[in-house]
């Protein structure tokens, strides 16, 4: 089994002209597909376009397209009519920061 580690090589910090660039880890993201009513009970708000996205008990909710979505947040589990594919290990969050970061 091949371990996971940052895309950005060992040293996941770097520093440069005032601009910090590192990797802002601990995250979840999973993407869920199913029915919207089913899907509706398990999440609560779901955003109605593509693009759209909705905060809804410590989870961001994102329309990835037709009975598609990206959950950013609290893990959820598969159930009769959810599917379920986790996302976190193939993703990288990026941090920019310093008083020269825009």
């Amino acid at each position: 089994m091949l371990d996971a580690r940052s895309p950005l090589g060992l040293d996941v910090r770097f520093e440069r002209d005032s601009v910090v660039l590192s990797e802002a880890g601990g995250f979840t993201l999973t993407q869920v597909a199913g029915d919207d009513k089913v899907l509706k009970k398990a999440l609560g708000k779901l955003p109605a376009k593509v693009g759209a996205v909705v905060e809804h008990e410590a989870r961001s909710i994102f329309r990835v397209g037709a009975k598609q979505f990206w959950v950013l947040g609290k893990n959820l589990s598969a159930s009769e009519g959810i599917y379920v594919t986790p996302l976190s290990s193939g993703r990288t969050r990026i941090l920019l920061e310093g008083p020269r970061a825009r």
